[in-house]
């Protein structure tokens, strides 16, 4: 929490916020991905 408040002081509110936002949409995406690829894998092993 407190290394998250140091680098507020830093960066800009606008900037931050945008990374914090491709952050989230990055690990949904590769999530989505992962869970897609899991359950493709699954199909093929199973006839």
């Amino acid at each position: 929490m407190e290394k998250i408040g140091c680098r507020k002081q830093y960066i800009p509110s606008n900037l931050n916020q945008d990374s914090e936002r491709t952050v989230i949409r990055k690990t949904l995406i590769t999530a989505f991905f992962i869970r897609s690829y899991a359950s493709f894998s699954m199909r093929k092993e199973v006839p």
